[in-house]
């Protein structure tokens, strides 16, 4: 137990000091490595396009040269189990692995990164051009973090820099990355959530900034890649937005919200994965939540090992365990930490690729 809470305020702590950094910034996109569509097999020098998401990019295609996605992060993150693994030696013509972002449409001015395997280097670079193909790169730092899991910091200061390259000499694991922006961004988006209410999807998402922006589309997938419109919701200040999906996707969905500014211009949030209708059950009481005391009851899952996190509005890790489920029907008690706000939060339940989130209200 001392264990558990331990690692719960370090993930709380670290959160924390990633918010207070980005409250400096325009947070342009995050990444997506939220474990919803990974391959742990380890492509070798093959790599090329990856259509998996970050946040506010107009494109969201990542380019993994002798690089690949897989889980087993090391590191507490409300962003997902996922992380970006660099496997030993260089790619074809001798160059070193590469990862490359999607396109950025107002420029850069940080890049934030944590490393998930002591002293290793990372070579930074930034384009002007929209091809990740480009010979035209500009170095812009290295960075051999000594210490796992805190955030670091390489500024690029471009308001040109379309996206940006990060090289490693090998057996290299990186997670957590995010930009800062040069530009005031028309829309940055807070926390946004997905939860199945009575076999349909309420999704919310929050808004801490909003400029001339019209309305907000909701787009759905079954895939993680192909999205569609399936709602809209005008955009009015409020700063807190939600749409109910009536008709949600049975199994694994995807959802995520596109602002659509006056003239044209979009930018996206981050995705969400989604499980509805599965075979099994899981309840939450008392809902609302009264003292930090929660009880949570899983029915007819697969046995298995469950991780556990509570997140709040903005996606700060709050609590994360780990239980064992061996069938049947099984209650575990959990207790949130002292000081935890009133307010709505969101419980995901997670055994690999099977998720199940709950929306939690505290008093």
């Amino acid at each position: 137990m001392k264990r558990m809470l331990l690692k719960s305020l370090f993930a709380l702590s670290c959160a924390l000091a990633v918010k207070a950094a980005e409250a400096q910034n325009d947070v342009y996109w995050r990444e997506g490595f939220d474990g919803s569509d990974i391959s742990t097999t380890n492509p070798g020098n093959q790599g090329g396009a990856q259509p998996f998401y970050a946040e506010g990019s107009s494109s969201g295609t990542w380019y993994l040269y002798g690089a690949y996605r897989t889980t087993g992060q090391a590191c507490p993150s409300p962003y997902g189990p996922g992380h970006i693994r660099f496997r030993g030696g260089s790619i074809a013509g001798g160059a070193l692995q590469q990862l490359i972002t999607p396109i950025v449409n107002h420029g850069v001015n940080e890049v934030h990164f944590t490393s998930t395997r002591s002293s290793r280097t990372f070579n930074f670079y930034w384009t002007a051009d929209t091809a990740a193909t480009t010979a035209n790169w500009n170095a812009a730092g290295t960075s051999s973090p000594s210490t796992l899991c805190v955030d670091n910091t390489i500024t690029i200061n471009q308001p040109t820099a379309r996206r940006i390259k990060i090289e490693s000499n090998g057996d290299s694991d990186i997670d957590s990355i995010w930009l800062t922006s040069v530009s005031p961004l028309p829309v940055t988006f807070g926390g946004v959530s997905a939860a199945e209410v009575s076999g349909r999807v309420r999704v919310t998402w929050k808004i801490f900034t909003e400029d001339n922006t019209a309305r907000y589309e909701i787009e759905r997938s079954s895939d993680g890649r192909n999205f569609a419109s399936v709602g809209t919701v005008g955009a009015t200040q409020a700063g807190n937005y939600s749409w109910l999906d009536a008709s949600p996707i049975k199994g694994t969905s995807f959802y995520r919200i596109k602002a659509i500014d006056r003239d044209g211009a979009s930018m996206y949030s981050g995705i969400l994965r989604i499980l509805t209708g599965s075979k099994g059950d899981v309840s939450i009481s008392p809902n609302p939540v009264k003292g930090g005391a929660v009880n949570l009851q899983v029915s007819n899952l697969d046995r298995g090992t469950y991780t556990v996190s509570v997140f709040n509005g903005i996606g700060q890790v709050v609590l994360t365990r780990t239980i064992e489920f061996n069938g049947g029907v099984s209650s575990f008690p959990l207790q949130l930490p002292g000081g935890t706000k009133a307010g709505i939060y969101n419980l995901q339940l997670r055994n690999g690729a099977e998720v199940i989130t709950k929306k939690v209200i505290v008093e």
